[in-house]
């Protein structure tokens, strides 16, 4: 069948109505099997297309369609554009395959020829038919030829064309653009051409480290082997359409890769001393496990590092123990530490994909590289020592610094930990990896040259629905990415445990957390919605707009908020449940106090008897009035537990009255098992200092 077409207007055809929008195609296989236009047609004559000397893209405008050569190429105004190449190719193809070969039936073992099948049965029959696998031989027409096929084979393996089954081989370039203005030229495949000092620079550097890299691996490898991909090269940054179906390659491009090179520096003023204590580090490290565990340190830089990863790290227990690292290295953590966390390679939106999806990586400056697994686990001890207070004071020598060099670390930590998590093998472990993704998407702490780059950049982590374009306006991609991200919340079913992970996950965060980078402000964009978060630059981000989130959720025991739908985006309205605050027309002489527990229970009941005397047992919203109290003095998102805890507390202090008991009754007081119910009071409690414990 050939390619569809519809009807733009009501058509008569041989006494049939062809109503306008009707989908029509070409019966090819009908035409070409006509005897009238093709004498004998099931026979191979080539002999018959002699009468048609020119090229198809000849023949299909004449007007007397019966004088066409053939209908391969479909017919109208969607015939294909594409005539011209295929039929230049085939004929180029078939030219050079009769010059270089015989091609001959295939024989048996013992040189009987077999007998090949022409049928029917042959071919898989479809839109476009084509052959099933089958034997032939083909044979070099001589040892010139010969000589050619495997000169050209090899000429075509080094210029990057892989034949056969094989994967194609390169590393891919991670690295920071830098600035635009400032370029320097280099040759690619002999053409002069123009990019930043940074992609030269890491260029120059690449295949060195590459060879290194090899070596120290103790694998045999061919210099002339190596292919290096860098995305400002091997994509027309210039052309969107050519852009946007790379883009859209990108989880493909990134995987396949045999290794990602993370270019951090083009210096190594700073960096270098950082990569060689983290080796330092590392084999400080290697040395305790081994004397621990009796065994050899795992490969942290196969397949399986992240197990590696974490069986190393059970057995050194606590592998960010000060013990570990000499004087040398406590220079460093404060000193070159700071510089290496601080490089902008850490802050770029499309650095994440690409250490993330590809099998291996390796990070380098000009002099030195250091692999992914192993700066992961001395960058994960010394996180973990700059945070745990223990050890902080166990190295007093950086303790006044501890806090900040954490913070330096942080970011770095994060992205190092993203990939952590998405080559564990549990799929909880993989939604955090893409959770903490979107995290990173709104914390308006990442760089891009492109505003859609903030989205797109993260785009295969993520998980979200979303395809790029980068013909679309940077408001609409931003709008879609809240929309999608809100989506995930109203999609989400309890597990069988009863938890929501992504809930549970971004809650602390907030799951209005984009807020906080809103459009509302000068200079914003006008088809920005003023809900919707600005991803930009940092120098120019709009200040932060502050968010409820956590434990400081002032609706935590709302009762109205308990079972409200999520917050959803819809045709560029943000939808948010919200409460209508009431005026405080009075107020206590006194401040509700928590201790001592006695005076607390006699304040409380003296106040919910005087309530229920002024206002009724029904609040204003409708819920019972000892219940809405109850939940919101004690933040209880469960009614029940509050009402409970409030009956419990009276009744250690001998205040539940008859009128107080009866209304509690009422109001749903169901005696919850009294180790529920201390437990929920003993964290109330605790929360407030009440006691410790």
């Amino acid at each position: 069948m050939g390619g569809p077409h519809a009807a733009d207007q009501d058509i008569e055809y041989n006494g049939y109505i062809i109503p306008k929008g009707t989908g029509l195609m070409l019966h090819q296989n009908g035409i070409q099997m006509d005897p009238d236009l093709y004498p004998e047609p099931e026979k191979f004559n080539p002999d018959r297309f002699l009468d048609h000397p020119l090229k198809a893209g000849d023949y299909v405008g004449i007007a007397d369609p019966y004088k066409r050569d053939h209908w391969t190429y479909g017919t109208g105004r969607r015939i294909c554009s594409g005539m011209h190449v295929a039929e230049n190719s085939l004929h180029i193809v078939f030219a050079k395959i009769l010059w270089a070969y015989t091609i001959s039936a295939p024989r048996d073992d013992g040189g009987k020829l077999l007998q090949v099948d022409l049928s029917d049965n042959a071919f898989v029959l479809g839109a476009v038919t084509v052959a099933k696998p089958h034997r032939c031989i083909f044979s070099p027409r001589n040892s010139q030829v010969a000589e050619t096929i495997v000169r050209e084979w090899k000429e075509a393996e080094r210029e990057g064309f892989q034949l056969g089954d094989r994967k194609p081989y390169y590393i891919r370039l991670s690295y920071v653009w830098g600035d635009p203005s400032v370029t320097e030229e280099i040759l690619v495949d002999g053409i002069p051409t123009q990019v930043t000092v940074n992609l030269a620079n890491a260029l120059k550097h690449a295949k060195k480290h590459w060879m290194g890299i090899k070596r120290e691996s103790g694998n045999a490898f061919n210099p002339s082997d190596f292919r290096i991909w860098a995305h400002a090269i091997c994509i027309n940054q210039d052309d969107l359409t050519e852009k946007t179906a790379q883009v859209q390659l990108m989880t493909t491009l990134y995987s396949s890769a045999v290794f990602a090179l993370g270019w951090i520096s083009s210096t190594d003023e700073g960096i270098a001393d950082a990569l060689s204590a983290f080796r330092r580090l590392f084999n400080a490290l290697g040395t305790s496990y081994e004397a621990i565990n009796g065994h050899h340190v795992p490969d942290l830089d196969g397949p399986d590092w992240a197990g590696d990863f974490i069986e190393m790290k059970k057995a050194l227990a606590s592998p960010h123990d000060a013990s570990y690292f000499n004087p040398k290295d406590h220079t460093f953590i404060t000193g070159s530490l700071e510089t290496f966390a601080r490089c902008t390679f850490w802050t770029r939106v499309w650095i994440q994909q690409e250490i993330t999806l590809a099998p291996n990586v390796y990070y380098a400056c000009p002099a030195r590289t250091i692999s992914h697994g192993k700066l992961y686990l001395t960058v994960d001890s010394i996180y973990a020592m700059l945070t745990e207070r223990r050890y902080v004071k166990a190295t007093p020598f950086f303790e006044p610094t501890a806090h900040n060099l954490a913070n330096e670390l942080d970011r770095v930590y994060g992205r190092l930990s993203i990939r952590f998590l998405a080559y564990m093998p549990s799929l909880h472990s993989k939604l955090l990896a893409r959770l903490k993704v979107l995290i990173d998407t709104f914390s308006g702490e990442l760089a891009a040259s492109r505003p859609v780059d903030y989205i797109y950049g993260l785009l295969s982590l993520t998980g979200l629905d979303m395809v790029p374009n980068y013909s679309r306006a940077a408001s609409d991609v931003w709008i879609e990415l809240a929309t999608k991200y809100l989506e995930i919340f109203q999609a989400e079913r309890p597990e069988p445990n009863g938890m929501c992970p992504a809930r549970e996950f971004l809650e602390p965060h907030g799951i209005l957390h984009f807020i906080q980078l809103c459009g509302a402000g000068l200079g914003r964009d006008k088809n920005l919605p003023t809900w919707a978060p600005v991803l930009a630059p940092l120098p120019q981000r709009q200040h932060r707009f502050p968010i409820c989130k956590g434990s400081r959720k002032v609706y935590m025991g709302l009762l109205e908020l308990q079972s409200c739908p999520d917050p959803r985006a819809v045709e560029g309205s943000l939808w948010v449940t919200a409460v209508r605050v009431q005026t405080v027309l009075s107020c206590d002489k006194e401040p509700l106090r928590i201790a001592p527990l006695e005076i607390f229970a006699k304040t409380v009941a003296a106040q919910f008897e005087s309530f229920l005397v002024t206002h009724g047992p029904t609040y204003v919203s409708g819920q019972p009035l000892l219940t809405v109290l109850s939940s919101t003095l004690f933040n209880q998102k469960d009614a029940a537990s509050g009402l409970e805890m409030l009956h419990h507390i009276l009744l250690m202090h001998e205040l539940v009255t008859l009128r107080l008991s009866e209304q509690m009754i009422r109001d749903g007081l169901k005696r919850l098992p009294y180790e529920s119910m201390e437990r929920h009071f003993v964290e109330w409690a605790a929360k407030r200092g009440f006691f410790d414990g």
